[in-house]
């Protein structure tokens, strides 16, 4: 696996400490390790995916989609995308799961039905023709004395086969077959199982990851012309600085800002954490098919003699988090946002914060 760090054995133990929790159906405690090496070791893949775990565990299972989602986007790994794979394939099921199951029809029992009704045809016209013929032999007239005639209790005799000799066996009356099942339709076809695939319908592909220079899709630039429109406190328009990456299969945007070069280092993290829980907002309101998104803050930092572009913020939230403060009609503050709004943040220790906080 392709991971954002080198981790220690520490880590390797609280790891395999999450996976013993979640075998233990101690989902709340696994939880709240996976959130805590989160915050530690911000850019593992490896903890992206023992989250997506604890979810997929708890039968949560559009969370785990998402967070096998921001797994793949730190490296790509095949164990990864048979678990994201598997976990869409629950989350389908779990949806159609909710439609009352059609009652399964037994194609065998109308023919049943209808052999015994031929059945009992066929022989209720054998009993007819016996005693029609029984009638016949009584209303002959027989001789006194002499064995009785033979015709009247038994059928035609059937005549001896070219070739053979020997009196012709007689005849016993006719059974009648009994009819095949097939003959009447084809047996019961197996019900289909709701939420089931068959075996040749892969599920679509999903980008999970875009150059930066990568032709914009409609829906990329419709939510990049909505987020263009905010402004920096400075009055700086948020136009060339930001870049945008819709997945229109999940609902998932990753949005990133950059920071004004003019910020100064002791407003960097109160200006830029309101800043992305604006753009949050604008995202959710400009596109109602988004349920999740992450934030991401750049901005360029001198080490040395060179110019870098540095990651100092990432957060994660989602349209039900953002609505619930959307409908409170205030803004909250940047202690909330940082503790209630983003599911998951973190920031870069490199970069300072304000003492305040």
């Amino acid at each position: 696996m392709v991971d954002g760090t080198e981790p220690g054995q520490s880590l390797e133990e609280e790891l395999a400490e999450i996976e013993l929790m979640c075998e233990q159906r101690n989902y709340r405690g696994a939880q709240e390790i996976a959130q805590r090496l989160l915050r530690a070791h911000p850019t593992s893949a490896r903890v992206h995916e023992a989250m997506g775990d604890v979810a997929g565990a708890s039968h949560n299972h559009q969370e785990a989609v998402q967070w096998y989602e921001l797994t793949l986007q730190l490296g790509f790994d095949q164990r990864v995308m048979d678990k994201l794979s598997e976990q869409r394939r629950l989350q389908s099921e779990a949806e159609t799961a909710r439609t009352p199951a059609i009652p399964e029809e037994t194609e065998t029992e109308p023919h049943y039905r209808m052999i015994a009704a031929i059945a009992g045809v066929v022989v209720l016209a054998v009993v007819v023709g016996f005693l029609i013929m029984s009638a016949r032999g009584a209303g002959r007239k027989e001789p006194s004395t002499g064995p009785p005639s033979q015709r009247a209790v038994v059928t035609r005799p059937t005549p001896p086969a070219p070739g053979t000799t020997g009196a012709p066996a007689t005849a016993a009356p006719a059974v009648p077959a009994q009819p095949d099942q097939r003959s009447y339709g084809e047996p019961a076809a197996t019900p289909v199982t709701p939420g089931a695939q068959a075996p040749s319908q892969a599920l679509p592909p999903v980008n999970i990851t875009r150059a930066i220079d990568a032709p914009l899709t409609e829906q990329d630039r419709s939510l990049l012309s909505a987020l263009s429109s905010l402004s920096w406190p400075n009055g700086q328009s948020l136009s060339g600085d930001v870049n945008v990456m819709v997945d229109p299969y999940t609902g998932y945007a990753f949005i990133t800002l950059k920071l004004p070069s003019a910020l100064k280092d002791s407003t960097m993290f109160s200006t830029g954490l309101n800043m992305a829980y604006s753009s949050a907002v604008a995202a959710i309101k400009a596109d109602r098919s988004l349920r999740s998104l992450t934030i991401r803050l750049v901005a360029a930092v001198t080490t040395g003699d060179r110019q870098v572009m540095l990651t100092v913020f990432r957060g994660n939230t989602n349209r039900l988090t953002l609505e619930r403060h959307i409908e409170a009609g205030t803004t909250p503050d940047t202690r909330k946002i940082w503790e209630e709004v983003f599911a998951t943040s973190w920031w870069n220790p490199s970069v300072p914060v304000e003492k305040s906080l």
